[in-house]
């Protein structure tokens, strides 16, 4: 593990005191992270689930982290950082346009998240998927067909460290009323409060979460490999 400044490892007890030298961003969840990854780029194993478990303490950042989430985040900022020392700019647009991730999602404004679920749900079978993108669309941010019923889907682009609260399933149903559909959803590249799961299975509302955001970027993933490969 690499020494910083001062020699203090990592796992030195004044490596959170040191850790904030040279880090002149807002102090959110992806900007502590990727300050991590550029400054330790050889950490192992050991040394991330040191820095997880101090930011999960709230000893770096005084905020409530999903572990398995922060895990996700660290491994994909040091495999991105790695991966960076050896290739070209050329090589590196050539990764990135590659494969769709779920940290793109992670990256994107609001009006963007929508137009990448959109076209994920497109590979998905999904037909006359439209953006609304206008004020006023009285919570439905996507409309949407797939085995002959309607559906309307609210959509909430959050840091990973936040949960979807139950007033996006109020919109959700709304949505639904006021577009009649036969369906009203709700996605997010998050994770959903226990008050919107126990309002969602009253009134009906289907929620894709995290892990079924990445099957839906999977499924993108293959669709595309398959469409390259015949191309070939």
């Amino acid at each position: 593990m690499p020494d910083i400044k001062e020699d203090h490892t990592i796992t030195d007890a004044k490596f959170v005191d040191t850790f904030w030298k040279g880090f002149n961003k807002p102090k959110t969840l992806q900007n502590v992270v990727q300050h991590f990854a550029t400054s330790y780029p050889d950490a192992d194993k050991n040394a991330r689930d040191v820095f997880t478990q101090e930011i999960v303490e709230g000893h770096i950042i005084m905020k409530k982290v999903d572990k398995r989430k922060l895990r996700e985040l660290i491994n994909y900022e040091m495999s991105k950082t790695n991966t960076s020392k050896n290739l070209t700019q050329k090589n590196k647009t050539t990764i990135q346009d590659e494969k769709m991730s779920i940290f793109h999602a992670d990256r994107l404004d609001g009006h963007a998240f929508q137009e990448f679920v959109a076209e994920i749900l497109k590979h998905d079978g999904y037909t006359g998927v439209e953006v609304t993108g206008k004020s006023g669309d009285q919570g439905g941010d996507i409309l949407a067909e797939k085995d002959g019923k309607s559906l309307v889907i609210q959509v909430k682009r959050y840091s990973i460290d936040s949960k979807v609260s139950n007033s996006a399933v109020q919109e959700a149903y709304g949505a639904k009323a006021y577009y009649n559909t036969d369906v009203g959803a709700v996605i997010t590249n998050t994770l959903y409060t226990k008050g919107a799961r126990d309002l969602a299975d009253k009134t009906g509302i289907i929620l894709w979460d995290r892990q079924d955001l990445m099957k839906f970027v999977a499924k993108y993933n293959k669709v595309e490999s398959t469409k390259d490969s015949q191309n070939v």
